[in-house]
């Protein structure tokens, strides 16, 4: 059963909410102040990054493994012989991860267009698009929702702060109290992940988060100055 055919819960209101986002905000201590830029320089060399930007420049850069995985979609022949550079010369995998990649560059502009260019010069963060998640909710109570579309956004910070933006949307029409218990409940509902590079994990969003993402970064940091480098600190 879908959103568009449950059953309201039962509610004294007429309000109806519909094509209404969710978004997540998540703080988290890194544990101690960084380099944002070459933390998130190593950070995007995972399959689960497409993007980053580094003030104070006017573009992004998407990832080697995200064009390489977008040309393979589109049927470009012997991409992988191809270098990503030339490959992006390829106007029709431009237009695409132009298109997948729209709010990223939304977000991007923003901060150009509020930031003081000094501030954005000073190199004290940086932005990273992390994979779009298929969500397929598996708690009993959410179940109705279906199959969800879950973009993930972050920012890390000199101080040694990240921020995590998930940010699904919802189909179909929902009442006050529906949008109360989604947004309480949702983040933590059982659920099977999929990922586009085809890697299936099970469990909630939130702990796809902590493993996937705040867990690494956190250890990275953590052990650095001991192992001398981000790598050799992730995988002791």
């Amino acid at each position: 059963m879908n959103a568009k055919t449950r059953k309201p819960v039962k509610s004294t209101e007429k309000v109806r909410f519909e094509d209404l986002d969710i978004v997540y905000v998540i703080p988290f201590d890194l544990g101690a102040p960084v380099k944002a830029k070459d933390l998130g320089e190593w950070f995007s060399k995972r399959k689960l990054v497409e993007g980053i930007w580094i003030p104070p420049s006017d573009g992004y850069e998407p990832t080697s493994e995200f064009i390489y995985r977008k040309a393979k979609e589109l049927g470009i022949k012997n991409a992988e012989k191809i270098s990503a550079e030339e490959l992006m010369k390829n106007k029709k995998l431009e237009e695409e991860i132009n298109r997948e990649h729209m709010m990223f560059k939304g977000i991007i502009s923003k901060d150009i267009l509020s930031c003081n260019p000094v501030y954005l010069k000073s190199n004290r963060y940086v932005r990273l698009k992390l994979t779009d998640l298929h969500v397929s909710i598996k708690d009993k109570e959410l179940r109705y929702l279906g199959e969800l579309k879950c973009e993930l956004y972050l920012l890390l910070h000199n101080a040694g702060v990240g921020v995590l933006t998930a940010w699904i949307h919802l189909d179909g029409g929902f009442s006050t109290d529906d949008v109360i218990e989604i947004e309480r409940k949702l983040d933590n509902a059982k659920c099977m992940i999929k990922l586009p590079f085809g890697k299936t994990e099970e469990g909630t969003l939130r702990e796809f988060i902590d493993m996937n993402v705040i867990s690494p970064l956190q250890a990275a940091i953590a052990f650095s100055s001991e192992y001398k480098g981000f790598d050799a600190a992730y995988n002791a």
